[in-house]
C-alpha cells in the first residue's frame, strides 16, 4: 500500500535550518523541536522577559533566524496562551521560506485590566512547515457559478 506522502506528493521529511542569534546564545534555551513524538508542530520560546499591558500590543522576540525550502512555516499560538489574555494578533503568522530576520510574534494581551509577563525562556507559539503549491494567477472574464454553496458566506450555511 502506498504512503500517504506519495500519494499526495508530500515530502515525508523536510530540513529546516535553526540559528539562535548570537545575542541569545548564552541563554540556554531549549533545543527547537517536539516536546512529543507524535506533535504537528514545535515549540518557539520568548528569550527576553516582556511585560504586556492591558489591551497592549508587543512584537515578542524568539530569538531565532530559519532557513527551509518548498514550504512556509505557519506559527499559531499555543492552546495554553488564552489562560492568561494573550493571543497572537495576527492569529497565524506567516513565514516564507526566503525570509532571514528574527522570527517576531505579535502578542495581544486581551485583558482589560491586567498587565501580563512573559518570561524569558517561555513557550510561547507552536510551528508547522507546509509545502508550497506554485500558484498560476488567471484573470477571467468570469467565475463559473457552478457551486452548490455559490455566494453564501459569514455564516450562511443552513440559512434560508
Amino acid at each position: 500500500m502506498a504512503d500517504i506522502h506519495e500519494i499526495l506528493f508530500l515530502p515525508s521529511q523536510v530540513d529546516i535550518d535553526i540559528e539562535y542569534l548570537d545575542s541569545y546564545k548564552n541563554l540556554n534555551l531549549p533545543k527547537i523541536g517536539y516536546q512529543h513524538k507524535d506533535d504537528a508542530c514545535a515549540d518557539l520560546y520568548s528569550v527576553d522577559e516582556v511585560v504586556l499591558p492591558p489591551k497592549c500590543t508587543k512584537k515578542i522576540p524568539t530569538g531565532i533566524k530559519t532557513k527551509f525550502e518548498k514550504c512556509v512555516m505557519l506559527v499559531f499560538p499555543r492552546s495554553s496562551t488564552h489562560k492568561k489574555y494573550l493571543t497572537m494578533a495576527n492569529n497565524v503568522g506567516v513565514i516564507d521560506p526566503g525570509y532571514r530576520g528574527e522570527i517576531k510574534l505579535p502578542f495581544l494581551n486581551f485583558s482589560r485590566s491586567d498587565a501580563v509577563k512573559i518570561e524569558a525562556g517561555e513557550r510561547i507559539a507552536q510551528f508547522l512547515l507546509m509545502p508550497l503549491s506554485e500558484m498560476v494567477f488567471r484573470t477571467v472574464e468570469s467565475v463559473p457559478d457552478d457551486s452548490t454553496r455559490g455566494e453564501g458566506g459569514f455564516g450562511s450555511t443552513n440559512q434560508k
